[in-house]
């Protein structure tokens, strides 16, 4: 078992993330080792699952890359450690020949992903990237923005930087989240990033298509081919020919119609209702969800192939709560986009950003966006007010919000409020601005350390600096 950094390959960056690499094949693992190494990554391989389990107990590791077929064991020992011993650390199941039984399985003891030997090392690159949210090779400075994705969180800065790097590739990608997450932005987001962003982006909502209207909708038909067909269709992926397809609630095709697709995926070519020859196609699939298709494929309700030839690159959206730091900035996006058409409200009062940050939003973006829709509605003076936004129950105590934990005031101040502003600068001092470790360490809720930030003025940045 060894250790390889970018100082040993001669590139001076600070370390950014530290990879387990478990396989007996030294023809794989040392080009490996050394690629990663000049991209920054600290990489330690193991031959045995013992090995492995080792380096995992000495240091701190972001992701592994494990082989399925270890000699004389199964890499699946060390994949059932982790998920005792290091269930926050996720692994990437590595394989040179897919088993339907050991896929189940290792999805079922929370593999993240399941690569395919032999696999070209950009694509491992950009897959270690998705599973650390960790940016590796130096690339340039995050976007602030892409195709309508707004936010200032570090989750969200990371699902721009994903966006960015995978839009360059020709990769098919899976897209998941919560309803309302902004899946259709991001995916819009990848095509305008890529090479084929002058072609056509066309977006089916795989929900409303049946085993009966699939083939004819995605693979159109011919004149005639069947009653009522009474002219040529020319369906989605004619449509979208030299771009991309979104497909849009893709744990929605029933498994009958997943295996039609499955055949465009793998061969670049489809069959028109009436049309003996098959047509060639050059799509790149963008495919979206709210589901939880790792589940679905146990279940047996999505084909394991299938999920393979969509999931090349995976971007999850997180959910608006978990993004909280974001309501102001989306919130003042979202005025300014409606006002000349729902009220003529130009900014926010005090007591109405405090209640759309104590708000856990379980529509998320999609439902704060209605949200001040409507309160620019309801509102007749300049600034909204907290009355504006009546759907919003006030959550900060029902929720069972606990109060400042006393023992974490260090410096008794007669002063109420003095003494809780000592308290929220020694947090975020010490968090170096992270509000979700300084709301762990006071014992509250994240949404009620915003709003305090929010009272007393408190920039951020200043913390984050230190």
């Amino acid at each position: 078992m060894f250790a390889l950094d970018s100082a040993r390959s001669g590139n001076q960056n600070k370390i950014v993330a530290n990879i387990l690499l478990v396989d007996d094949d030294a023809g794989f693992t040392e080009p490996v080792s050394e690629y990663l190494a000049r991209r920054g990554c600290r990489v330690t391989t193991a031959a045995t699952v013992q090995e492995g389990a080792d380096a995992l107990a000495a240091a701190d590791i972001d992701a592994v890359i494990l082989d399925i077929n270890l000699a004389g064991e199964s890499g699946l020992k060390l994949l059932e450690y982790m998920t005792e011993k290091k269930p926050g650390v996720p692994v990437a199941i590595l394989t040179g020949e897919a088993s339907l039984d050991t896929s189940i399985r290792a999805l079922r003891l929370r593999a993240v992903d399941y690569l395919m030997k032999p696999l070209p090392l950009d694509e491992l690159f950009l897959r270690i990237e998705g599973m650390t949210g960790k940016i590796i090779g130096g690339v340039g400075a995050p976007m602030a923005e892409a195709g309508g994705i707004i936010g200032d969180s570090p989750k969200i800065k990371d699902v721009l930087r994903q966006i960015h790097h995978v839009g360059k590739t020709a990769h098919n990608v899976l897209v998941t989240g919560e309803s309302g997450t902004g899946k259709e932005l991001a995916a819009r987001a990848i095509h305008d990033n890529s090479g084929r962003a002058k072609g056509p982006f066309v977006t089916v909502n795989c929900a409303a298509l049946g085993d009966t209207l699939f083939h004819g909708e995605m693979f159109g038909y011919k004149k005639g081919s069947y009653t009522g067909a009474v002219a040529s269709h020319s369906g989605y992926l004619k449509t979208a020919d030299g771009g991309s397809l979104l497909l849009d609630e893709i744990g929605e095709i029933p498994v009958n119609s997943q295996v039609k697709l499955l055949r465009v995926l793998e061969t670049g070519e489809y069959n028109p209702i009436g049309e003996p020859k098959p047509q060639s196609v050059n799509v790149r699939f963008i495919a979206a969800t709210n589901r939880d298709i790792k589940k679905e494929v146990a279940a047996g309700n999505f084909r394991l192939d299938l999920f393979y030839r969509l999931n090349i690159f995976h971007i999850h959206l997180p959910s608006l709560r978990d993004r909280m730091e974001d309501v102001p900035m989306l919130a003042d996006h979202f005025l300014k986009k409606h006002r000349n058409t729902s009220g003529g409200a130009k900014g926010f009062s005090h007591g109405a950003m405090e209640k759309m940050l104590a708000y856990s939003w379980p529509g998320n973006v999609r439902q704060l966006e209605g949200a001040v829709v409507r309160a620019l509605a309801h509102c007749h003076g300049t600034q909204i007010a907290a009355d504006d936004l009546p759907e919003l129950a006030d959550e900060t105590e029902s929720a069972g919000v606990a109060e400042i934990n006393p023992a974490y005031k260090t410096k008794r101040i007669t002063k109420i409020r003095e003494a809780e502003m000592d308290c929220l600068v020694a947090a975020l001092a010490e968090a170096k601005g992270n509000v979700t470790v300084a709301a762990e360490s006071m014992g509250v809720n994240r949404a009620t350390l915003y709003r305090k930030i929010i009272k007393y003025n408190i920039n951020l940045d200043q913390y984050r600096e230190i």
